[in-house]
Parts: C-alpha cells; structure tokens; sequence
C-alpha cells in the first residue's frame, strides 16, 4: 500500500462487480471479494470490512510482495511490527473480558478494559510510520516551504499530532472490536447459554478477529497514520490550504463517490464525519461507522492518495 503512497501515486484496490453480469455471478463474485452486490440492504460496514469476511486481495505489486528501496522497506516492516503487535493484544484480550463475564454478557466498562491494553502496545509501531510520514511530508514541501524549521519540530509538533491521532484510533478500533464482540454474545444470551459458553463464544469471537482483524487494521492504520502526518507536515508549514483526494486508476464506487462529492477540503477538515452514509457511483452505501474520514483509505487495501492543494479555490 506504502510503496505507490511514496511515490504520490497510492494506487486503490478496485473492487467493483460488473454490473452487467448475471446476478448468480455477481453474488457469487460479492461473496468472494468480500464487497457487496448493487443495492444491497443495509449499506455495508467500514467496521465490517475490517473484522470480518476473507481478506481482500491486494495488487501483486503491494509492498509484502516485492523488493523495495530502503525507506519503503523500513514503513513495511513497521506495518508488520503493528501486525504483530495487534495480534498479541488480541490474544491478551480473552482473559480480562472472560473474568467480566455474567450471564447478561459483558459489563458497560468492558471497552475501557479493551481501549486501555490496547493504548500499551501501540505507541512504539504508530511513532515510527508517523515520524516517516512527516518526513515525507516535509520533502514534498521542497527547500522554499521551510524544510529546516519543519525538521527541526520533529521533536515537538508530530509527538502532540501522534498523541491526537493515537486517541482516535484506539477510539476506533476499541468501538469496533467491542461492538463486534457483543453482537456475538448477544446471540448466545439470546439462547440462554451459560457463563461458560458466553466465555466460549466470546475467545472465537477474538480469535475469529486476530486473523484477518490484525493484518487490516494494520494496513489500514499505518496507511491512515502516514497520511495524517504527511497532512499535518503540509498544514504546520503555513503554506498549504488543503488537501485534494487523488483517485486511483479504476477506484472503487465508493472512493469515487467521495471524490467527487468533496474533490477539496481545506487541511485539518475531514471529508465525512463518522456516521455519515456514502453513497457509491453505482448506487450501493456504505455507513462511515469507523471514524471520520479525513482522507484515503477508505477501506482496507485502500490505494488512493492525497495531493496539495496550495490556493483555497476560487
């Protein structure tokens, strides 16, 4: 995902259904993408299409899968450290949520026992992909931006923008991970289950999550936390008005649709608050239940980019 990002190309992963093609071969397609088929009902998930269903494919030339320079080799291996990372703290998880169990499910303060560990193993991971970023940043800048002075608040700003940036996505993904596993439980309360089939429901609900749930969150988040820093590099210089969302070749129709509705946004302005529902260049929606959504991915294996924009437009 990071090698197109660093050459200001991110290429998005397309994963639109001819539609045109019979409805038995478009299902059959859906359910092999993990996508939804046209005007399916209700609108699919950003949280599902991270936790749940078959991994989507990546491009061959995704960086797991090829030679990189050294820079895009060092974002990699992050994103493999917070792979691994994610997947201890899934694994950690099932002891302190078992011993909270009732036979009502799990108590209201459970998603402060899941945001807590998680805050305890991330800091490392998120602080190396968002120092590159601001690197990153600063270069596209070029000598006339101030490349010095935005050098030199590597040991101020970026450590306060990591701090903000740190709260949203444990917010997010402990949201997520909670939600997910409540709706699990509630179909075992529902039967009447035991405390100890509660518990069982509850360690294949996180074990079900540490799989694919680990490797696009890490994706995703690496992704979103090397955007973040690269925006707010742009917003610290004094010289950049905002940001415009850069398609992919052959993006998907929810990507499109989000282009095409706010093709600008000024820096430090999400392009959708969390909530909102999107709806796609072909008619499908998808409910933004993630967290705002301030520039690409989207979605997991989300190619897309961002470009400056140096004029507020006329």
């Amino acid at each position: 995902m990071l090698r197109e990002l660093l050459r200001g190309q991110l290429v998005q992963q397309s994963i639109d259904v001819d539609p045109t093609a019979p409805l038995r071969n478009r299902l059959l397609i859906s359910l092999l993408l993990s996508v939804p088929v046209v005007a399916m009902e209700p609108p699919v998930s950003q949280k599902s299409l991270i936790l749940s269903g078959p991994a989507m494919t990546c491009c061959p030339n995704h960086p797991r899968n090829m030679r990189k320079d050294a820079a895009i080799d060092a974002i990699t291996l992050t994103e493999r450290q917070l792979e691994a990372v994610i997947r201890g703290w899934f694994a950690s998880l099932t002891s302190p949520l078992a011993a909270k169990m009732t036979p009502h499910g799990l108590p209201s303060d459970a998603e402060k026992v899941i945001a807590l560990s998680l805050e305890g193993v991330i800091h490392g991971p998120l602080n190396r992909i968002y120092l590159h970023g601001w690197n990153f940043g600063v270069q596209e800048l070029g000598p006339a931006a101030g490349q010095a002075k935005l050098m030199a608040a590597l040991t101020g700003q970026p450590a306060a923008y990591l701090r903000e940036f740190q709260g949203k996505l444990i917010r997010s993904v402990s949201d997520t991970v909670d939600s997910a596993i409540r709706e699990e439980l509630a179909t075992g309360i529902e039967a009447g289950e035991s405390i100890p089939q509660l518990t069982s429901r509850l360690k294949t609900s996180i074990d079900g999550m540490s799989g694919v749930g680990a490797e696009r969150i890490a994706r995703t988040e690496t992704a979103r936390a090397f955007m973040a820093s690269r925006e707010k590099s742009w917003q610290e210089s004094g010289n950049v008005w905002g940001k415009r969302w850069q398609l992919a070749p052959d993006a998907c129709q929810f990507c499109v649709a989000a282009a095409s509705e706010f093709g600008v946004q000024k820096l430090g302005v999400p392009f959708f608050e969390k909530g909102t529902v999107l709806t796609g260049s072909l008619g499908e929606s998808m409910t933004l239940d993630y967290s705002d959504v301030d520039g690409p991915p989207l979605h997991p294996n989300d190619r897309c980019s961002l470009v400056m924009v140096m004029e507020e437009p006329k």
